[in-house]
């Protein structure tokens, strides 16, 4: 079945203004989802595979090039891999090299496989993948699998000191686990702020049955990402400087890339003298995403920045949101999108069918630079690209009216509407568990309470976390000022160690872990609701390892005498009520803390592993924003790790690559008590 604009844009209204918890699907003769194969790249730097809109689509999984099996993604590069025994083989190949992402010659560029970005992972649900991640940087690393729950494989998940150690340099791990999920993911180090020069890329997994609006859709990636022209371990350093930093001003970035490709006018600067004579320029870049008229796309929008959330908007075209951080949404219709860092967003675009005219339409990412500290008057936060529908021809683009706007939450809105008391947002398809309950039944509630602050022996800045567990009626402080930091184990081993020997993390006792790691334990089966409450004048996207979360409720801090009054449990379960009512929340794994105000969410505990909340700040990350889930303890008892797990971690251990011995490196609050 085709649909006519008229008829598709009746369905996605229709489907936005009502909940059909059996799904949108489509008929039962609809083509079975299909890859297409193509050119995986790796002609220069900033290559991105084949340019072209070629909707040649093949019954499988795509086509032999040389190294293996590679998908054509439109432009995008993916990973070639080989199946044996029905697992596929990835192989990812860190290096240092030139990158000309936006006009600038930067030479610290972090290449995988050859290539900024980052090629895609692709796999199909259902699927076992094995990916041997190589280290030949300059310094240790990881890889982490941002939105995977990592079920049954903890030790997979990549975040350094938490469920791994740190891959030498020379060294490598690989990474083995079976694909439980569908939908747009990304991967990124998660060792220091590695990512922001170049260690990131997208992953896609395709549905194993696939009967929604989307089937049989080709797919688009369009990454939205912040660039800086020096490498993270330099920029963290300037962070940390306690006298030339003492407020903790987080670096500002320098451009903006859509698909790795953005405009710095590196020349013009050059000309200037606003930047060293020793700079080397190319010209700006454009990224093109071009598609067929007559073709349907998953167009998937990922942002892998590592300080700045984006709004995008393509003037003419309507985001039809198919799925947010993985999960699948009944089909609604915005204008504009709020993408927060580490949030993805998918889109479905078919331009007959919505009458979209064939030609050149200018894709407009704004980088919302008035949450940065400072101007820095080098960068333009507004950046472009193009798609290109069928003929690349001029087109007049008009920006809608009354534009409707998803924000980073997942919930709705009107451009310049004021007073909101409604709240509408794409509804999760199919069933929602158990967490579908009244507000006050949560087993296990929280508050996590955090500040910015200096420390006192060294001077710098950090962050500092206050949770409180909600018992018997009232909010009781589990542990207070305390800044992350691991010490010389991973918290898998330390939880795996205190299953084997009963030493198990309770609401009263750390066990063997250092107060520094701030964790909290999870009961399997559980239903734990965790309200984060932030006194900054930004917003603070946090993420959640192991889980997506509903969205449940947010709302401003009043302020008495010039002190913040924390939300009391009636004010969290009224914003509840008057959000969502429970009622298909919005479903992420990511999802901001607005300034001066707080956000809660909801998931169930049904993952055994050691996991964190941290903030995708990669700058707040390493602050210490972060608490360490330890879900399922008992049952880690039984856990083994994979031999090569436990080589690398002997390896990092001989080559002193973990910090030191819990208590030797705890910070204390400058000016807020424990």
């Amino acid at each position: 079945m085709r649909l006519t604009a008229t008829t598709f844009c009746a369905l996605a209204l229709a489907t936005f203004a009502s909940v059909n918890a059996g799904g949108w699907h489509k008929d039962d003769d609809q083509r079975p989802s299909t890859y297409n194969s193509g050119d995986h790249g790796g002609r220069d730097h900033n290559s991105h595979g084949d340019d072209g809109s070629s909707d040649d689509n093949h019954n499988g999984v795509g086509e032999h090039n040389g190294g293996g099996v590679v998908y054509n993604l439109g432009g995008t590069a993916s990973l070639p891999f080989t199946e044996v025994n029905g697992v596929k083989y990835y192989t990812m190949v860190l290096t240092l090299g030139n990158v000309s992402a936006d006009g600038f010659v930067f030479n610290q560029g972090i290449l995988i496989n050859g290539v900024f970005p980052g090629p895609a992972l692709v796999a199909t649900e259902g699927d076992t993948v094995s990916i041997n991640v190589i280290n030949q940087l300059s310094e240790p690393t990881s890889m982490h699998w941002h939105g995977l729950f990592q079920s049954v494989t903890p030790y997979a998940d990549g975040a350094t000191f938490v469920t791994q150690c740190p891959i030498a340099v020379g060294d490598s791990f690989t990474y083995t686990f079976k694909v439980k999920q569908h939908g747009t993911y990304w991967y990124h180090s998660h060792y220091d702020a590695q990512y922001e020069h170049g260690s990131r890329g997208p992953i896609i997994f395709m549905p194993a049955h696939d009967k929604t609006i989307t089937a049989g859709a080709s797919d688009r990636v369009i990454t939205l990402g912040d660039w800086y022209h020096l490498n993270g371990s330099t920029l963290l350093k300037q962070f940390f400087d306690p006298i030339n930093n003492p407020t903790g001003a987080e670096p500002v970035p320098e451009s903006g890339l859509i698909n790795g490709k953005g405009q710095y006018n590196c020349s013009g600067l050059l000309t200037a003298g606003l930047i060293p004579n020793t700079s080397v320029c190319t010209h700006d870049q454009y990224a093109e995403v071009k598609v067929a008229a007559d073709g349907q796309y998953r167009v998937r929008v990922i942002n892998h920045s590592a300080f700045t959330s984006w709004i995008l908007r393509i003037d003419g075209i309507k985001f039809v949101i198919v799925e947010l951080d993985g999960t699948d949404v009944h089909p609604t219709p915005v204008d504009t999108l709020l993408v927060d860092i580490a949030q993805r967003v998918t889109f479905y675009l078919a331009p007959s069918d919505q009458g979209v005219q064939e030609g050149r339409y200018v894709i407009n990412a704004t980088m919302q630079s008035q949450f940065y500290p400072y101007i820095n008057p080098n960068l333009n936060p507004n950046v472009i690209g193009y798609l290109i529908v069928g003929e690349d021809v001029p087109v007049t683009q008009i920006a809608a009216k009354n534009a409707t706007i998803l924000d980073s939450q997942g919930f709705i809105s009107v451009a310049d509407a004021t007073n909101i008391t409604t709240f509408t947002w794409p509804k999760p398809l199919g069933h929602i568990p158990a967490i579908q309950i009244t507000p006050t039944t949560p087993a296990q509630r929280y508050m996590f309470e955090f500040r910015f602050d200096n420390d006192v022996a060294t001077g710098s800045n950090y962050a500092f976390v206050w949770l409180y567990h909600y018992v018997n009626g009232q909010w009781v402080k589990r542990f207070g000022a305390s800044s992350w930091h691991p010490d010389n184990n991973t918290a898998l081993q330390l939880a795996i160690d205190g299953a084997q020997s009963g030493n198990l993390v309770t609401n009263t006792s750390s066990a063997n872990f250092a107060p520094q790691w701030n964790a909290v334990p999870l009961t399997l089966g559980d239903v734990v609701e965790v309200t984060f409450v932030n006194h900054e004048t930004v917003p603070h996207p946090f993420h959640w390892h192991g889980h997506n979360a509903q969205i449940l409720g947010r709302g401003a801090m009043p302020q008495i005498n010039g002190t913040d009054i924390l939300p009391t449990i009636s004010d969290i379960d009224a914003a509840i009520q008057s959000t969502t009512g429970l009622n298909y929340p919005p479903i992420r794994d990511v999802a901001a803390a607005p300034p001066v105000g707080w956000m809660t969410m909801r998931f169930e505990a049904t993952n055994p592993g050691t996991w964190t909340f941290h903030c995708h700040v990669d700058w707040h990350l390493a602050a210490g924003l972060l608490m360490t889930m330890v879900e399922g303890q008992e049952a880690l008892a039984h856990t083994e790790v994979p031999s090569d797990w436990n080589r690398v971690c002997a390896d990092a251990k001989a080559k002193g690559l973990l910090p030191p011995p819990a208590g030797s490196n705890a910070r204390v609050s400058l000016n807020f008590p424990v």
